[in-house]
């Protein structure tokens, strides 16, 4: 498990529409608090991947977030002899 904080900017807008309950939005910068999953398989020397599953919470915005994901990582600097 890994904790994770940053700051993301937010380029999208959206006018307020009371009817639904959504909230007038503007382009501005968002701070975030979350935590991180992940199981990392290491296939060969040469590459490795992960599954994960992120979640998390934004201040400004008062709203929450979730990603669930595949990476792959290459290692370069190894050369089969």
């Amino acid at each position: 498990m890994l904790a994770k904080g940053g700051l993301v900017y937010n380029f999208g807008t959206k006018k307020a529409d009371p009817e639904n309950l959504i909230a007038e939005r503007k382009a501005n910068f968002d701070y975030f608090v979350g935590a991180e999953l992940g199981l990392f398989f290491i296939k060969d020397m040469h590459k490795n991947s992960e599954y994960y599953l992120s979640g998390g919470y934004m201040l400004e915005s008062k709203s929450i977030f979730g990603e669930l994901g595949i990476r792959t990582f290459l290692n370069t600097l190894y050369s089969r002899r």
